[in-house]
């Protein structure tokens, strides 16, 4: 029988829906589409986890026909994490915050390929490793009133005053008044909460 060959990512997720809210739980977008494609074939799962991964998370797969021998646990690495809200619409997905002390690898003459929903970070990525993204950091000043839904309320913001973020170089406009200089931003342009 043919298999089904899975390479992504695996995450710890945190996550918020108007229902509750789960910390630390099984994510990313690999283990999610082995769990579905198992149905239809047995699934050979390729990744890596942070040596900070317990053997206990990933036994979600053990009896599953998931095959986790490509999984790679790397020393010294940790784990990729992802807060995620459901808050506003439960159909899309906001990150609040994408863990730092990550670090990523290619070896030369590999084969590399990024796997997300749209929003992930994927293009993002890319321009950061080839250089035409330079992350720029700062704190947030003033926050707006969010972007109108689709039933005309408002959606509450996932920053906030005060916090301190990463965004692209090339996001903001810049906004002079007086003697000082500031960025306007949307939602979309900020890489993480630090």
């Amino acid at each position: 029988m043919p298999h089904i060959l899975v390479v992504g990512s695996l995450a710890y997720d945190d996550v918020e829906t108007p229902f509750d809210r789960r910390r630390e739980v099984l994510g990313g977008a690999a283990s999610y589409f082995s769990m579905a494609a198992r149905m239809y074939a047995p699934v050979r799962l390729v990744g890596v986890v942070g040596e900070d991964c317990p053997k206990t998370f990933l036994s979600i797969f053990d009896g599953r026909d998931v095959d986790t021998s490509g999984l790679e646990i790397r020393k010294g690495s940790k784990t990729f994490r992802w807060h995620g809200s459901y808050l506003k619409d439960m159909n899309e997905a906001q990150t609040v915050e994408v863990y730092n002390d990550l670090s990523i690898d290619f070896e030369e003459g590999s084969f590399t390929a990024l796997m997300g929903p749209s929003g992930s970070g994927k293009s993002t990525l890319l321009n950061l490793v080839a250089g035409l993204d330079k992350p720029t950091r700062g704190t947030i000043i003033s926050v707006g009133t969010g972007k109108v839904l689709d039933d005309g309320t408002r959606g509450e913001m996932q920053v906030k005053k005060g916090d301190r973020v990463l965004f692209t170089s090339y996001a903001p406009e810049v906004i002079e008044i007086g003697d000082d200089e500031y960025l306007l931003m949307s939602e979309s342009d900020i890489l993480a909460v630090i």
